[in-house]
Order: C-alpha cells, then structure tokens, then sequence
C-alpha cells in the first residue's frame, strides 16, 4: 500500500493510493447492501449486547450469564434467523452490559442503527485524534487517514457487525495520544476502561508493567477497580466470580458459542490450525511462545530519556506492543483486527516520509498490503476457511517494526520533526 518515495514521487503515489482505497471501500459498500436483511433480521453479533442491554433493564442483572435466559430474550427479537440453536453468547464483563441499557429500550433495527452511527462517530474521533501526527499522509491527500480507515477490512466488519472493536481502536488512540504527551496517568484510565475486550489490553498493559511505567499502571489499576465494582453491582460477587468460569467453559464448548479457533488471525489460531493442537498442549505452546513474545517488546522499546521528546522510537516501540497484544491475545477475530489501523497508520506516515529504510520497509509495505486486501479475507473466510492464516501478515506487520525498531537509527538530521507528536505542539 505504501511505496518508497525514492521509487516514486508523490504526484505518482497519490492516485495508486487512492484507487486502491477507495476499490476497498466499493466492496465494503457493495458487502453492506448485500447483507442488509441479515442485518435487520439479528444475524449480527450485535445481538450479543443487545441481549445484556435486554436483561439491565428487565432487573435480570443476576441471569446475564444465563444461557436459557439469553436465549430467551434473543429470540424475543431475532426469532426469523434460522440455524440458531443456541443462543448468541454475550460472553464480555459484566459492567459492558450497562453501556448498551439505554438502546436495548429502542427496537433492534434502530437500536444498531444508533450504535452503527456512534461507532462511525468514534471513526471520525480517532480520525481528528489522530490527524495532526500524520503530516505527510495529509500531504499526499487530507483524507488519505480516513479513506484508509474505511478501506479496512477488519474495521468494517466491526462497523457491519455491531461489535465493540472501534471503542477499543478510539481507547487505544487516546492511550497514544496521552503517552505521547507525557500525560502516562491519563493513559492508564483509558486502557482500563478498554478491559470490555481484556485479552487485548492485558498484554500491553504486561509490557507496560515489565517496563516500570508506574503511573500509567496506576491509573489502569485504579480504572480495573472501578469497574469491577460496578460489575458486583450489576450481577453480584457471585456472579463477578463466576465469570471467568463461564467464559472458559464457553471457549471450551467450541461450535455449540460459535467459537473455532481456526477463526482467530492470532497465535491461538495458527496453532489450532498449522499444528492442529488443542487442549492442554496447545495452552502450554502458546503461553509460552506470548512470555516470550512479550519479553522481547518490553527489551526492545527501550525507556526514552525523561524531557525527551516521543519521536519514531516511541511510534515504533508503541505499535510493536500493540501488534503482539493482539497477537497474543487469546480471544481474537477479524473485527479485532480494527485496532491494528493505529499502528498501521503511525507506521505508515514513518513509511511515506522516509523514516524506515531497508528490509523492514520491504517487509511492512508486504505486510500493510496484504492487511488491506479485501479479497484476502474473503477467500480465507469463505474458500479456505483459514482465517488464522492472516494472522501471518499480523506477525509479518510486527517482525517489520521490530528490525525498524531495533535498527541503527539514521542521522537526526533527516529525522521528520512531526513524527509522534502534533505539528505545532510540543511533548509536555
């Protein structure tokens, strides 16, 4: 998706760039008109937090694991989709539920219609968040971060499926965004508040912890805390400590929750599907290959000196920690997926602007290609039934900025000023 500007200048790239996007986002328009009756019928996953909105504010807080009353509920409002069995589980925390109360009193259709509108909202946010930090992106074309964004597969099957991926992309934004100032408290409340999807955000926070950022731990802490609060108050202590059993029983049952690991463009899925391991064997390989992962992104995102400034280093050491989150993370789908779209994008404007040279510029635009290629996704979804195989762009994405991270950093002299802090603002 990105070339080198030595191999062409930036009159030639722009349009390449722009036919390519705006071609993946003619097939996420053209996805979305064929798929409008499932929508409306309650195919989409959606329907998982509807049905915990459903159950707030009914007064069933204490039956919100309840598999009989979810599917009871469910089929209240999603009795015309058929193969349905089993009830769609909303197997997330507790305190999530409260978020989707309010729209669980609307009818479904317009209820996602409303959380569809909010998350595009939340698009827009990261958007205006993210802008000032991507320069030369803007130069080549002022939407060229936005058109990348809904040319992203991953990130319109969030959008498409009601799920709760893009309030983890906007979470994480504001993460970056806090760090980069310097404001490390502020970014431990945001990657508490992400604990809705805690596989995701444990991983880095691990990191985080490995690389004694206290106080961004401390706010995680604290926000962690809160909420579980909050979840007692919503279904009980009992119910908060039979939660992590629910949830394991559910990975373990497999088909009956809709749950293949051979699904997950992550470490659990090219296990299952390269190794054809399960069980106790296949946990065993991948926390020990995820220690080790994490081990080696918390050497090399090396601490910065105190007044520093974040420059290409911090880009570089905060999208590896993000990439091999998700990597590692043990619950992983193709709308997860949404949040790689802040690294790829910080990543990219580094690309453009000439900051990365070498083999780890060959080996992330191959990467960044094949993460944007829609017919991919198809073909291992509906062809090969592979989705883990992506996962193998997820891992190339990160092996390219490790060799970035790790490399001998050029001459401050070519180094883009703009890079990980806003044009016209300082690190505080």
């Amino acid at each position: 998706m990105f070339l080198a500007p030595r191999a062409l200048d930036r009159s030639s790239l722009r349009p390449i760039l722009v036919t390519f996007l705006v071609a993946m986002i003619v097939l996420h328009a053209w996805m979305f008109f064929r798929l409008r009756r499932e929508i409306a019928t309650g195919y989409p996953d959606f329907t998982i937090f509807y049905t915990a909105g459903k159950c707030i504010i009914q007064g069933r807080g204490r039956q919100l694991y309840d598999l009989e009353t979810q599917f009871a509920i469910q089929r209240e409002f999603a009795s015309e989709v058929k193969r349905r069995e089993n009830p769609l589980p909303f197997n997330h925390p507790p305190f999530e539920a409260l978020l989707f109360a309010p729209l669980a009193r609307l009818p479904y259709l317009t209820a996602y219609l409303v959380w569809a509108l909010f998350n595009i909202a939340l698009i827009l946010g990261f958007w205006s968040l993210l802008r000032p930090r991507l320069p030369t992106l803007r130069g080549l074309l002022p939407a060229m971060p936005l058109l990348a964004m809904f040319a992203f597969f991953p990130l319109i099957m969030a959008l498409l499926q009601g799920q709760d991926s893009i309030l983890l992309l906007f979470l994480y934004g504001l993460a970056f965004s806090a760090l980069a100032t310097r404001h490390a408290f502020v970014a431990g409340l945001c990657l508490g508040l992400a604990l809705f999807k805690f596989q995701l955000v444990l991983p880095f926070v691990l990191v985080l912890l490995v690389r004694r950022q206290w106080r961004t731990v401390a706010g995680f802490v604290i926000t962690a805390f809160g909420l579980l609060l909050v979840s007692a108050a919503v279904v009980g202590w009992s119910g908060v400590m039979a939660y992590p059993g629910f949830v394991l029983r559910l990975s373990q049952s497999g088909g009956e929750a809709g749950i293949y690991p051979r699904d997950m463009p992550n470490l659990r899925g090219l296990v299952a599907g390269l190794l054809h391991l399960s069980g106790l064997p296949a946990t065993l390989l991948i926390i020990a290959v995820s220690v080790a992962l994490l081990a080696l992104v918390a050497h090399c995102w090396r601490a910065q000196p105190e007044r520093a400034r974040p420059g290409h280093q911090f880009v570089l050491g905060f999208s590896l920690c993000l990439t091999v989150a998700i990597i590692t993370g043990y619950h992983l789908l193709v709308h997860d997926l949404s949040v790689l779209i802040l690294p790829i994008l910080l990543i990219a404007e580094l690309l453009v602007s000439g900051e990365i040279v070498g083999p780890a510029r060959r080996i992330l635009i191959a990467s960044v290609v094949a993460l944007f290629l829609t017919p991919l996704y198809a073909v291992l979804e509906f062809w090969l039934r592979e989705m883990n195989l992506m996962g193998f762009a997820v891992a190339l994405f990160a092996a390219g900025t490790t060799i970035a991270l790790t490399s001998k950093p050029r001459p401050a002299n070519t180094e883009s000023p703009s890079v990980g802090k806003p044009a016209a603002q300082g690190a505080k």
